[in-house]
């Protein structure tokens, strides 16, 4: 297949979506997760949206910190507890409903959407379990919890995150968007793949102002 077929193929699948998942991690293997139709589960991501008055910068910098901390994309099973087969517990990342509620929680910026089987009532246990404050606590705090400013903790670890770029995750507004960012960029870069991946192809190839380095051959 050349580079302009995966590009169809790929604007293709854009178009037929309505969202698209995070991409799974690189470095372990996770299990095949259910499909979104599926009653057995769903990723955090899915499960909450943000509460209404939040601005653009503030959903970027929240979905930000919660990737970082690893809850945006962990998985929420329709019982709250680890995903298990018959050969017992499965890869994944899971959040587990049960932890105890504190005062200053998510609440105060998300608010639960049933997703996957998981009732509004177990989100809203998860989410009453993650502590939000509006910059880092002092070093006593324990738990786990997020903060306005990109700070999180989860146990032992703890850090800062930055945006790297627009929300994408946090409601159907930003998956919205987010998908039709990638259909501009697919249809934008769709003309320049198609002399990419030929076997008759110029020694060098300019798409525009720009000198394409796949389609130029390796002397």
């Amino acid at each position: 297949m050349t580079r302009h077929e995966r590009a169809t193929v790929e604007l293709a699948g854009v178009l037929d979506h309505a969202e698209r998942p995070p991409d799974p991690p690189e470095s372990w293997r996770r299990r095949d997760r259910p499909e979104p139709e599926s009653t057995r589960g769903a990723p955090f991501w899915r499960c909450v949206r943000p509460v209404d008055g939040l601005s653009a910068d503030e959903v970027d910098l929240l979905e930000a910190t919660l990737a970082a901390a690893g809850v945006l994309d962990a998985w929420l099973s329709i019982d709250g507890e680890l995903t298990t087969a018959s050969g017992g517990e499965q890869a994944d990342t899971v959040v587990r409903t049960g932890g105890a509620r504190v005062d200053a929680n998510l609440t105060a910026v998300l608010e639960p959407t049933a997703a996957g089987g998981v009732t509004e009532t177990a989100i809203h246990a998860v989410i009453t379990s993650i502590g939000w404050h509006d910059a880092r606590p002092g070093a006593a705090s324990g738990g786990t919890w997020l903060a306005a400013d990109g700070t999180w903790q989860c146990a032992a670890l703890s850090g800062r995150a930055e945006v790297a770029r627009p929300a994408s995750f946090l409601g159907a507004t930003a998956r919205e968007a987010a998908r039709q960012r990638e259909i501009v960029r697919l249809r934008a870069w769709l003309p320049t793949t198609r002399l990419c991946g030929t076997t008759a192809r110029p020694l060098t190839t300019w798409h525009g102002a720009r000198k394409c380095s796949a389609c130029t051959p390796r002397l």
